[in-house]
């Protein structure tokens, strides 16, 4: 009897507890169909909207709203370069004989030479026997006396023959003159100086063989000098021959050395993707030596148009915009195109007006609230985005789940419905 009664128990719990499961919850309403477009997507807002901020909001974050204004920007442009040696006051020294350095008489690099002062002076048989020959035609010419006139032309060519060779070697007419005269051959060949500089590079030393064309010397005059300067891809438009360059370098601070732009290179850098701009400096004391850094500023023309703040432009890939006051409380962001700008002002070409206000200031944040709300307002419509259905569908799921079984105290599992339970004795 005992037995019975605890079987029927434990079959009235069994049914107690598989009753929840067995209920069915009622369905979640489902939202009304709408038409969303291709593929049931509400298409986004066409651009960024309006932006509605609060006076004292306006105030915390600091917006600060300015007038567009017409006026002439002006660029200033700095550029970087190199002082480098004019290349049409360089001269190179080489000898058109061959021979042997007799006697060098500037023996270093950096020696400051006048035109016409001795280098060296230098052995060359060849020019020994050229000057042989020549006294040997015109002792021949003498000799003849009062020859016949065929003779006589023949003499004179040979002459004219020698004096060319020695003339062709940089032997001058006066040195020629004087070995015609005196009849004694000079054993040496002295070369001089083209001109007033320094001698940026010596090949030779004392007692070297030399031979012909090779470079002995190369002088400079530094009078005047080239500053190479670097210039963008973006400032090369704006740089002019003849425009006025000041320069600064860091062997003399606060000093400031003017110059005029003489050429602009017609081809570009493709590593650096810039551009060279030669600047002649004069340097009549010789301060501005070859191999110096230097900063060049170079003031650009004028652009005149619509001008605002730097920071009130927006540019992000191909869009470029600005937020306009339509009230006290109310920007709305306008594509503008722009131009030409400089360290804190910019031009714009077209979409702007002057006496427009602008925001100065925060216009980022402007324009990530703009986006935001035109984003949230594209999702609005779109298929399954309906916030409100989500608790009424989370309801359903909750009473569709089937209840968790109970744990009982000593680990044993609770009996289930239809199957009795351990009976105790």
């Amino acid at each position: 009897m005992r037995v019975t009664t605890v079987l029927v128990g434990f079959l009235v719990l069994g049914a107690g507890a598989a009753a929840p499961g067995c209920s069915k919850a009622k369905p979640a309403p489902q939202a009304a169909a709408t038409d969303h477009g291709k593929g049931g997507m509400a298409m986004p807002a066409a651009g960024p909207g309006p932006v509605m901020i609060a006076p004292e909001v306006r105030a915390r974050l600091g917006i600060q709203v300015v007038a567009a204004a017409t006026r002439t920007l002006t660029r200033d442009l700095r550029l970087v370069g190199r002082v480098v040696p004019a290349e049409t006051a360089r001269r190179t020294v080489a000898s058109r004989v061959d021979g042997f350095v007799e006697r060098l008489a500037v023996d270093f690099a950096g020696r400051p030479v006048h035109r016409g002062e001795v280098l060296l002076e230098l052995y060359s048989p060849m020019l020994v026997a050229a000057q042989q020959e020549l006294l040997l035609a015109v002792r021949l010419r003498r000799a003849l006396g009062a020859p016949v006139e065929e003779a006589a032309q023949n003499a004179d060519s040979l002459v004219a023959a020698a004096r060319r060779r020695l003339q062709y070697w940089d032997i001058s007419d006066d040195q020629i003159a004087e070995l015609e005269r005196s009849g004694v051959v000079s054993r040496t060949l002295t070369l001089r100086s083209p001109s007033d500089g320094v001698v940026l590079q010596k090949n030779v030393v004392q007692g070297q063989s030399v031979a012909a064309g090779a470079p002995l010397f190369e002088i400079a005059d530094l009078g005047t000098v080239w500053l190479e300067a670097d210039a963008f891809e973006d400032d090369l438009a704006a740089v002019r021959v003849g425009q006025v360059a000041d320069a600064s370098f860091d062997a003399y601070p606060g000093e400031v050395m003017r110059g005029r732009v003489a050429y602009v290179y017609p081809t570009v850098d493709p590593a650096s993707r810039t551009g060279k701009v030669r600047v002649e400096m004069p340097n009549p004391a010789g301060r501005i030596r070859p191999g110096l850094f230097g900063t060049v500023r170079i003031s650009a023309p004028g652009v005149r148009g619509v001008v605002i703040p730097r920071q009130a432009a927006l540019v992000t890939g191909d869009r470029q915009l600005v937020f306009v006051e339509d009230s006290a409380d109310r920007f709305q962001p306008r594509l503008v195109e722009l131009g030409a700008e400089n360290d804190s002002l910019v031009v714009v070409r077209d979409g702007l007006r002057a006496g427009e206000r602008v925001v100065a200031t925060a216009a980022f944040l402007l324009d990530a609230e703009s986006n935001l709300g035109a984003a949230m307002a594209g999702m609005a419509g779109m298929a399954g985005m309906d916030m409100g259905a989500k608790p009424a569908a989370a309801a359903a799921s909750a009473a569709q789940a089937p209840a968790a079984p109970a744990v009982r105290r000593d680990g044993a599992a609770p009996p289930r419905a239809g199957r009795p339970g351990p009976v105790k004795p």
